[in-house]
């Protein structure tokens, strides 16, 4: 297990977060859980869920999960902890007082990409996901077709005034007016995060926007595995970032 503080860059915040002062944000696939060949396959372990009931704890409730995933899969997957999530990169939100679905303006828009996606998906073996505000089309199984899937995503998210978003092994043409970076600063401003230190963590792409969110607000981005990120903070590996966390809680009780 490399050594988490070190293996942080910024000399600033080589320091654990105290969960007195912080807010966490944290992504799911790939930081709270192993990726899996799909994404029905992953499994939050006990030691997961212990560190992230002691963050809730510690910090009065100020934990919340950013995933891509839909929220009623995020609320399944999380069920031992039921934080604060956001789904589907902010377009769903469920709080303690329960679920905000916004009304979609141009949900005709997805319904129309649909076809198109769901051609090349079963065409190729690959899985197409849909969730209320995007559709998701997973290559993990065949890497080789990532291009055809970018292009195809791309094409049909431009023709349907659609965003076009790329992750890991996976790329989505979503609603467009959303993304982890607007759920942070939404959360941010109510309680039980407001006037904390938002820290921000995730292995993607796709969190670059709650990395830069995090950091406009006085925080910490903290990027897993990819130096090439805007988060000023790097670990190694989910591992790592998860010690880091726990260090954080140890040293405030």
């Amino acid at each position: 297990m490399p050594n988490t503080l070190h293996a942080l860059r910024g000399p600033d915040h080589h320091a654990p977060p105290d969960p007195a002062l912080h807010a966490f944000f944290l992504d799911f696939d790939g930081t709270l859980v192993d990726i899996a060949a799909r994404p029905s396959e992953v499994v939050l372990l006990p030691e997961t869920v212990d560190l992230l009931k002691a963050l809730q704890q510690a910090s009065d409730g100020a934990v919340a999960i950013l995933s891509g995933r839909a929220l009623a899969e995020l609320e399944r997957l999380t069920a031992p902890v039921a934080p604060v999530l956001a789904g589907t990169h902010g377009v769903e939100i469920r709080r303690d007082a329960g679920t905000l679905t916004p009304s979609f303006a141009n949900r005709r828009a997805l319904d129309t990409a649909y076809p198109v996606l769901d051609d090349l998906a079963r065409s190729h073996g690959l899985l197409l996901e849909t969730k209320p505000g995007a559709l998701a089309l997973h290559y993990r199984n065949r890497p080789d077709l990532a291009p055809l899937c970018k292009n195809a995503v791309s094409e049909v998210a431009r023709k349907s005034n659609l965003r076009m978003i790329a992750g890991n092994m996976v790329c989505e043409a979503m609603l467009t007016g959303y993304d982890k970076g607007r759920a942070l600063q939404t959360l941010m401003g109510e309680t039980p995060f407001r006037d904390r230190i938002p820290v921000m963590v995730g292995d993607d792409t796709t969190d670059e926007d709650g990395f830069l969110a995090a950091q406009q607000l006085g925080g910490i981005g903290v990027s897993i595995g990819r130096r090439d990120s805007c988060a000023r903070l790097f670990c190694p590996d989910r591992y790592s970032a998860m010690d880091w966390l726990r260090a954080g809680v140890e040293r405030s009780v």
